[in-house]
């Protein structure tokens, strides 16, 4: 794996999404089965598009920051409900990948770091 970039942010204003059925299938698609489900469990659609694109974003991340492939990307959580990502690390290209995924009304912001340098958000 290959890190192109020692950070990222990425903002989405998931409030002015409207997808059409179309839409909304590719972009559930992308997430393996079981994260698609839990996305669902939201009775509310505004709460399932934020745990979409979210899920959407953290993966994205994962592949532009350290060159993994989209179906192998290994999202876990922690027992305090962190996402982290569990595949195997280059710990030379990312010695301390770490992510944060703040979702705020109508948007969603995540920050991404493969090096241990504080972001201020």
């Amino acid at each position: 794996m290959t890190v192109s970039a020692e950070a990222l942010r990425w903002a989405v204003n998931v409030s002015r999404w409207q997808p059409s059925t179309q839409q909304w299938s590719v972009a559930l698609n992308c997430l393996p089965q079981e994260v698609q489900q839990k996305c669902l469990r939201y009775l509310q659609r505004d709460d399932q598009k934020r745990a979409v694109v979210s899920q959407l974003l953290q993966r994205a991340c994962i592949q532009q920051l350290l060159g993994e492939q989209w179906s192998r990307i290994d999202i876990q959580r922690t027992k305090g409900n962190k996402p982290f990502y569990a595949g195997s690390l280059d710990r030379q290209h990312a010695p301390n990948f770490n992510f944060n995924v703040s979702h705020e009304v109508g948007a969603i912001r995540s920050t991404y770091r493969t090096k241990r340098r504080a972001l201020i958000q």
